[in-house]
């Protein structure tokens, strides 16, 4: 495959993703209607929204089936964490400061601490657990997965315990405006497709999430095949590759979505939805692929070398500052804009360092 439409693939698989995950979450967010503020994003949201990171792993994996495979998908789920953590709150505070809220520019606004606090913790804990396992061991098998996944089932007690649900259905179904039944084809917009646009109902909602997840598996594959010839064309490690272009494509839904949640006013679940995403991610995004790739392809060689344990304490640096800017100060402005803008040229300049 040639690097021009190498980078076409990725361009066009963006997008196929964008609109998948907009049905996804619609249908998402319908079966998690009763949920709080801030559990809904950082479980509805983030979980549909990670769905693309996942699926890229998967396909990444089964496609080398060797160290390459192991280190691109950590690549994936560490860039696209970055990512969520650093870009997606600058844009928030950008997007709510330039559009605003309901018309009106915010300047800043307050998250709630006791989410910051149990989001970044079990955020830090599932990178420590990664880095242990990476650390101690010459090949990961499969009940390493297992651990990761019992970290985010130990999340998702925490969060239903603490905050609960509203116990209010106050949905209100919001259609995705796809325009002509053609439009909403191509947007894969699956209930104007099939249910004609009406509101939604569980069995409506469980098709169409059935639907979009099989749309974007398939997305991701072609974007391990595009990430695995950029590699190629470029002449970089696979790994690099997936950290650049698999993580920012991979990313585009949990950009929206955060963005979409701020300029309601939903500040609590824009921030969730990216922490939430991150320790998906690291836990099940990673996890899950590594889980049944051991039971049912053997054990994989742990990824090796100076640049793969760098990109570990990066990772750590950046969530750790990140929490910091978010959760000290006690309202989010300007100057945390700036402190994130900061940590994102950080993370460009390691980039261009490790290529």
């Amino acid at each position: 495959m040639g690097l021009l439409s190498s980078f076409l693939i990725v361009l066009i698989v963006s997008v196929v993703i964008k609109y998948a995950c907009d049905t996804f979450e619609q249908s998402a967010e319908y079966l998690g209607r009763n949920m709080s503020e801030g559990v809904k994003g950082g479980l509805i949201n983030a979980i549909g929204s990670s769905l693309p990171e996942m699926m890229t792993a998967f396909a990444l994996l089964f496609l080398l089936r060797d160290e390459a495979g192991f280190a691109a998908g950590i690549s994936v789920t560490v860039g696209s964490a970055v990512f969520n953590a650093v870009v997606i709150p600058l844009v928030c505070i950008l997007a709510v400061r330039i559009w605003g809220v309901d018309g009106n520019p915010v300047k800043s606004f307050e998250v709630s601490k006791v989410a910051l606090r149990r989001d970044g913790f079990w955020l830090l804990t599932s990178e420590f657990v990664l880095i242990a396992l990476l650390m101690s061991f010459d090949v990961f098998q499969w009940w390493m997965g297992a651990v990761l996944i019992i970290v985010y089932l130990g999340y998702l007690i925490h969060m239903l315990k603490s905050c609960g649900q509203d116990g209010e259905d106050d949905y209100e179904y919001e259609s995705l405006e796809s325009g002509s039944a053609i439009e909403a084809l191509v947007k894969f917009d699956f209930n104007k497709v099939f249910f004609n646009d009406k509101p939604l109902t569980k069995g409506s909602a469980c098709v169409n999430l059935l639907l979009a997840t099989v749309v974007i598996g398939i997305a991701c594959h072609f974007l391990s095949i595009a990430v695995v010839g950029i590699a190629d064309g470029l002449g970089i490690p696979v790994y690099m590759s997936a950290l650049i272009f698999a993580a920012g494509a991979t990313s585009v839904p949990d950009t929206f979505l955060s963005v979409k949640d701020a300029i309601k006013g939903d500040y609590d679940d824009a921030v969730a939805n990216a922490f939430g995403s991150n320790t998906f991610d690291i836990t099940v995004a990673l996890g899950l692929p590594l889980l049944v790739y051991g039971l049912t392809m053997g054990d994989v060689p742990m990824p090796q070398g100076q640049d793969v344990a760098m990109l570990r304490i990066v990772l750590v640096g950046i969530t750790s500052a990140v929490l910091a800017l978010l959760y000290f100060p006690k309202k989010i402005n300007g100057f945390t804009a700036a402190g994130l803008a900061s940590l994102f040229a950080v993370w460009v300049g390691y980039i261009s360092w490790a290529l």
